[in-house]
């Protein structure tokens, strides 16, 4: 009661511990979604090893979309032309027409003879399945992030390079940057001082 550099509780402090919960449970939810984009990766290389050849990444809607539908070089190859189409050129949003299908079902052809490629199948939808369930998560806490970063309206976000997602992050763990006389203090806090040995 007697100490005179007693400060008042800020508002980032009242959100602070909320901003800590949630930027390190969306840092959970990123890394679970990285071992399974990991194993999509490894899953398509099994079924469809040409693939990865013939777009940009695996990790786009329109080829999750591709493989949720038809999950394997066996399945692309029988369907038919005009379903095929229509579901690629609706998810890259015209960008995959039917020349791009075609080419797709002639490179399958020679992918048929895998033994285990119906089990394998299943385990690339499902995967898929829990990538997009993540991916909704993910949004839903980067929008609670977002309306909490907007309360506190702090100045951090004016930093050219740092979002909602980093300037959360940072605040989060630093907490209210008032508390600090000056910026050394806060780089020891954050553990980036340079320490001094000597002898």
């Amino acid at each position: 009661m007697s100490d005179v550099n007693l400060k008042s509780y800020s508002d980032i402090s009242y959100h602070n511990e909320e901003l800590k919960s949630l930027t390190r449970y969306r840092f959970d939810k990123v890394k679970e979604r990285a071992k399974l984009k990991t194993s999509v990766s490894r899953l398509v290389c099994i079924l469809f090893p040409e693939l990865e050849k013939l777009v940009p990444t695996l990790h786009i809607t329109s080829v999750y979309a591709l493989l949720s539908e038809f999950p394997g070089a066996k399945h692309i190859a029988t369907a038919h032309l005009t379903r095929l189409t229509n579901l690629l050129s609706e998810a890259s949003k015209g960008r995959y027409g039917k020349d791009n299908c075609y080419y797709f079902q002639r490179c399958c052809k020679s992918f048929y003879r895998l033994k285990y490629a119906s089990q394998i199948s299943w385990t690339l939808k499902h995967t898929i399945k829990l990538i997009q369930e993540l991916d909704s998560e993910i949004d839903e806490i980067e929008n609670e992030i977002k309306i909490i970063m907007d309360e506190i309206n702090s100045p951090i976000l004016s930093i050219p390079g740092i979002n909602y997602r980093m300037g959360a992050m940072i605040i989060a763990e630093i907490g209210d940057f008032n508390r600090f006389d000056s910026p050394d203090k806060i780089l020891a806090y954050a553990g980036f001082s340079p320490s001094t040995y000597q002898s």
